[in-house]
């Protein structure tokens, strides 16, 4: 009997299309199904918390949910919990990087919702100590898979297993405190609503939902996702609506026998 899924947001539940991004209204109608059986349903994105919050406005997928691949998680009581990145930690990736590559892009986020950007390095240098103690997760995008790849390279010759890498994408990586990514925070969750893991299920499409089948029974990937994801599946789906129809008649065989 499942009674838990775990599942990535974007161009998963929350789809990023030409005329729109949006939470196509079969997954709301199957989640609203999914709930009423007595399942419980949380959003496992690398998103940070400010950037989700504002995506998922108006969709009512629940008050469980984890972001920024694990760093906060926040749970239908009320709990909340923070797992925070050291910001000599941020300054030394950072160094790292930009001695390395330039990056199209890094940013790093804070557990009150803000997002800073790499624009002028000295006052970049700056804002990490004055975030101190309120840093959830960094983002680095580079131009190609070659530039992720050295950066990466580089910053585990010198950080070792102190930060833990999570790239959803060949040229984006979210990096995070050691030992913190979806699957652990999954395991979180389960203690905190007494579930075991042959009751769970996840859904992703990326390569850093990899920690989340690691940490769950049954995997379901989405057919337009990571081929190494795909290959880890139980199933490959057009969606979550479609995810949640195989739980859901999975569960209610296990109820008549």
């Amino acid at each position: 009997m499942i009674k838990i899924l775990f599942s990535d947001f974007d161009e998963t539940m929350y789809l990023h299309v030409p005329e729109g991004d949006y939470v196509p209204e079969e997954n709301l109608s199957a989640l609203k199904k999914l709930r009423e059986s007595g399942c419980h349903f949380v959003i496992s994105t690398g998103r940070p918390q400010g950037v989700f919050l504002q995506l998922s406005e108006g969709y009512h997928l629940g008050n469980d949910y984890m972001c920024a691949n694990g760093s906060i998680s926040v749970y239908d009581d009320g709990t909340r919990k923070v797992r925070l990145m050291d910001s000599g930690k941020v300054r030394t990736v950072f160094e790292t990087v930009v001695e390395y590559i330039e990056p199209v892009k890094f940013c790093y986020y804070t557990d009150d919702g803000k997002t800073y950007l790499y624009q002028n390095r000295e006052r970049f240098l700056e804002t990490f100590e004055e975030s101190e103690g309120h840093i959830s997760s960094v983002t680095l995008i580079t131009k190609t898979p070659d530039d992720l790849d050295l950066a990466e390279k580089a910053i585990k010759e010198r950080m070792g297993d102190t930060v833990t890498f999570s790239p959803p994408e060949a040229i984006l990586v979210d990096i995070t405190e050691a030992g913190v990514n979806k699957g652990n925070t999954i395991r979180e969750f389960c203690r905190h609503y007494g579930i075991d893991k042959s009751q769970t299920a996840g859904i992703g499409d990326g390569r850093n939902d990899l920690a989340i089948f690691e940490a769950v029974d049954l995997k379901f990937a989405m057919n337009n996702g990571s081929e190494i994801l795909k290959q880890a599946a139980d199933y490959c789906v057009d969606s979550v609506s479609e995810a949640i129809e195989i739980i859901m008649a999975i569960n209610e065989r296990e109820k008549a026998l």
